[in-house]
């Protein structure tokens, strides 16, 4: 069962830092962060938090591997949230992973049940997930520009033109670049964004299958890649870059035979139709243990030869270069929606019909059921120099039942002379449009899933004078149920 659950060894070199704690009997930080199944959800309750897979490993490194650091011992966050496929996890950690990650050792990702887009968006969502933790943002070059610490608009238009530069590598941008900072210093921002080198954060990662969904076949090993869960999709990646996956479903199957389906459903989900039980959680975190033991013990039995001890990160191979930069190395201004306090900060328009409210227990939203609903939100004009990209990223939830169609249009408005955005919205009809899109929340897939759309849009003038408006409304589609629940957005 040990062996069958190493889908993938990994490039041990990522773990160095780990094996070199491990032998000095010190203390190893350890994040993981996935959806329900981390989060503890079983049968539409939560399991005792110290029952859950997480806090379970927490206690075997500590009875197993005794450190002596002032923390106390091993420490194993669980940042599990429901719903949260990669790609949303993607959008929570752009702009602040280096924070996020600061002095964790390892990072545990649980995502593969939670991911049930196709084969290419998947590895696409997993290489930059995966690269947020290994790779070392440019950030700090960036964040060098002149032009952020004297926003004018004479400097706006530098600090644009180079950050394009940092996220896209053009020709196009470089040249806008050099036309824009003359004269403004940013020629050594290109000096340093070029010198800037992708090394590796020194946090290692790891992948597990926590489970797999059950209301799709059992999967009985014909064919061999089951299509429940996406770590079959994900596996390539994987491979490519040198991240163990461990696999609590490869551990117990295939289930070829309507005796082992019968023992898998009865014994595994009790009743659930994703989430494992106490059991499975002890299962995994056991797996996870071991996985890691023995690839300690290994490095050790390794020592007297010279094996290299710096991972080396990878290029890219599933996801875009020029969009995995943008992930890596942009700041965006983010709109959180967890609150009325939080929404009230942004609004400029009355939002009736919009309520900031948990629908379902621990998970809030942003969340309309009337069609026509209409709310508008805003960018500061500081805020909008920091935008080089045009692109925004609306964090949603999609279900299978009672949803409806979200429709974004970003426009550009007049800032007041205190340079707030109160009243910027007022002449709405004669306001510039510089994007839009509208996403059917609709879906056939039997789940209910955050997921993340893109909506492009023209940067208005990046200046003291203008407000970026976000206007948000449920369209007529002539439904029944038109539930939108918005989770966040993100403007590069």
């Amino acid at each position: 069962m040990i062996s069958k659950s190493i889908v993938n060894h990994g490039d041990l070199a990522m773990y160095s830092g780990v094996f070199e704690k491990l032998s000095a009997n010190r203390c190893l930080r350890i994040t993981a962060i996935g959806g329900s199944v981390t989060q503890g959800h079983f049968n539409h309750t939560l399991i005792p938090a110290q029952m859950r897979w997480p806090e379970q490993l927490e206690q075997l490194l500590n009875m197993r591997f005794p450190c002596t650091d002032p923390a106390g011992g091993h420490k194993v966050s669980n940042q599990g949230r429901g719903s949260t496929t990669p790609g949303l996890w993607v959008e929570k950690l752009v702009g602040q992973q280096e924070e996020i990650f600061r002095g964790v050792d390892l990072v545990i990702i649980e995502t593969a049940v939670n991911q049930v887009a196709g084969r290419e968006q998947s590895q696409m969502d997993a290489e930059v997930l995966m690269s947020l933790v290994t790779k070392q943002t440019r950030r700090l070059a960036l964040n060098k520009d002149p032009a952020a610490s004297n926003p004018t608009p004479a400097t706006a238009a530098a600090a644009a033109a180079a950050r394009r530069l940092a996220l896209d590598g053009s020709v196009a941008a470089a040249a806008a670049a050099g036309t824009a900072a003359a004269g403004n210093g940013s020629s050594d921002l290109q000096q340093q964004t070029a010198a800037a080198v992708r090394s590796f954060t020194g946090t290692a990662v790891m992948w597990v299958v926590a489970s797999t969904r059950r209301f799709t076949p059992v999967w009985t090993g014909v064919p061999y890649e089951r299509v429940s869960d996406a770590m079959y999709a994900q596996l390539p990646v994987a491979q490519h870059h040198g991240v163990p996956i461990i696999s609590v479903i490869d551990a117990l199957g295939p289930f070829p035979t309507p005796a082992l389906q019968a023992w898998f459903n009865d014994t595994w989900y009790r009743g659930d139709m994703v989430h494992p039980s106490v059991w499975g959680h002890t299962l995994l975190a056991d797996l996870v243990y071991r996985y890691v033991d023995m690839a300690y013990q290994h490095s050790r039995l390794w020592q007297m030869y010279d094996l290299p001890k710096q991972y080396v990160p990878r290029e890219p191979r599933f996801a875009d270069p020029q969009d995995l930069d943008m992930f890596l190395d942009a700041r965006p201004v983010s709109i959180t929606l967890c609150n009325m306090g939080d929404v009230s900060v942004r609004k400029v328009t009355q939002c009736n019909g919009w309520w900031a409210y948990a629908d379902v227990p621990e998970k809030i939203g942003y969340i309309a059921s009337r069609p026509n609903a209409e709310c508008v939100l805003s960018l500061t004009p500081p805020e909008v120099r920091r935008l080089s990209l045009g692109k925004a990223h609306v964090m949603l939830l999609k279900s299978y039942e009672n949803m409806g169609v979200f429709e974004m249009t970003i426009m550009a408005g007049p800032a007041a002379a205190n340079g707030s955005c109160k009243g910027a919205a007022d002449n709405l009809s004669s306001a510039a449009v510089l994007g839009s899109a509208e996403v059917d929340c609709l879906w056939d897939e039997h789940a209910s899933l955050g997921k993340v759309a893109k909506v492009e849009f023209k940067l208005p003038p990046q200046d003291n004078a203008t407000c970026l408006l976000a206007k948000l409304k449920v369209k007529d589609v002539n439904r029944a149920k038109n539930k939108v629940k918005l989770l966040g957005i993100q403007f590069f």
